[in-house]
């Protein structure tokens, strides 16, 4: 079955994940020893919408579904995002509330990093910081184009 897949699915390292690709070993060592690895279930919800929250996620391995809930009206699937993808930028740059919520859609591993961790790492390694922070404006882009392209495709429905 698909689960039994995702489950023997090779939990990526710091420096396989895009974002961080390329970077020299022992940075990526010192950094992987300042964040949190978490687990979750498939099922199990990492944030909802509308919490506190600052801290960016990095997937190891899995799927991360995030959902935005639609007033009554249940919940809208925004996006789905896999082993090497990123999730929570938006409440890690601006350290808002959750402007949607992400759920664990199979076995899932993550690295969690907060804003502090990420300011100490980057004083001690300028160019680190400055490429992930490059690196997150890019996907960001991105996403922000697709998703007018939606909203487009939406309006002339």
């Amino acid at each position: 079955s698909g689960e039994k897949l995702e489950e023997a699915e090779e939990a990526l390292t710091l420096g396989e994940i895009e974002l961080l690709r390329g970077r020299k070993a022992a940075t990526m060592k010192e950094l992987e020893d300042s964040l949190e690895t978490r687990r979750y279930a498939p099922g199990e919800t990492i944030f909802e919408q509308g919490d506190k929250g600052d801290e960016l996620f990095l997937i190891r391995r899995g799927r991360i579904r995030i959902v935005l809930l639609m007033g009554g009206h249940g919940q809208f699937h925004v996006a789905t995002f896999g082993r090497g993808d990123f999730f929570g930028e938006m409440s890690f740059l601006d350290s808002g509330i959750r402007s949607a919520g992400a759920v664990a859609e199979t076995p899932t591993d993550v690295y969690a990093i907060t804003p502090s961790q990420f300011e100490t790492l980057s004083e001690k390694h300028p160019r680190l910081g400055q490429q992930f922070l490059s690196g997150l404006a890019r996907v960001l882009a991105l996403r922000l184009r697709q998703a007018d392209g939606e909203i487009r495709a939406l309006e002339d429905a």
